[in-house]
């Protein structure tokens, strides 16, 4: 169970900043901001994307990268498929999770493994941005420059904080949706995805989300 869990987290966890200048907001701008990207993701029914992923891991020199695609539907389904250089892929779809690796498959019930649930909670709050508003999860600053804003998640739960130091979330201002997704860990490692391509709300096959229930 361990091996699969740091599988999971590892679908998800970055580095390299951006090379923007970021100012922090004051109450009301924060508040604006805020509204705009739950907006934003209220919007948001399905989205389809290419991702890359470059993992930075605090013993090594090199940066490990990857690329793979991206599929949500609605509140509670979504497929994380890494193509090159391996193949693996996660599928939430409910309370049921699905990892594939080569031959092998491991399913896993997250109502019953509260670890897993708050890293299916990330992921998906992540792509559709309303981990935003959970105030309960995470202490939130936010931050903007000329072409993006930043959101500062540091978690507050403990059995997020014992993997977690910080979550942040880059939102293209043009249209308020995310485009970056970056994990501390405490071990030092860092994980950067970076969102192109990206499709909203075009129909999905319901085959893609399939975890054999």
């Amino acid at each position: 169970m361990k091996r699969i869990l740091f599988l999971a987290i590892s679908l998800f966890i970055g580095s390299a900043v951006m090379a923007q200048d970021y100012t922090a907001l004051n109450p009301d701008e924060k508040n604006r901001v805020m509204e705009t990207i739950n907006s934003a993701a209220a919007n948001i029914g399905t989205m389809t994307c290419d991702f890359s992923q470059i993992k930075e891991l605090s013993l090594m020199d090199d940066n490990i990268t990857s690329y793979g695609k991206m599929y949500f539907n609605g509140g509670n389904r979504l497929r994380w498929e890494y193509i090159k250089p391996y193949h693996y892929t996660f599928i939430l779809n409910g309370n049921s999770v699905l990892l594939i690796s080569d031959d092998k498959q491991d399913k896993i019930d997250i109502g019953t493994n509260r670890i897993f649930s708050n890293i299916a909670s990330i992921m998906m709050g992540s792509i559709t941005g309303k981990c935003v508003q959970d105030g309960k999860e995470f202490r939130v600053s936010i931050y903007s420059s000329d072409k993006a804003y930043k959101i500062e998640l540091t978690p507050v739960r403990k059995e997020l904080r014992q993997i977690f130091s910080k979550i942040n979330l880059f939102f293209d201002r043009a249209n308020s949706i995310v485009n970056r997704v970056e994990l501390l860990e405490n071990t030092g490692d860092r994980t950067v995805i970076l969102l192109e391509n990206i499709t909203q709300n075009k129909p999905i096959d319901e085959a893609v989300f399939n975890t054999g229930n």
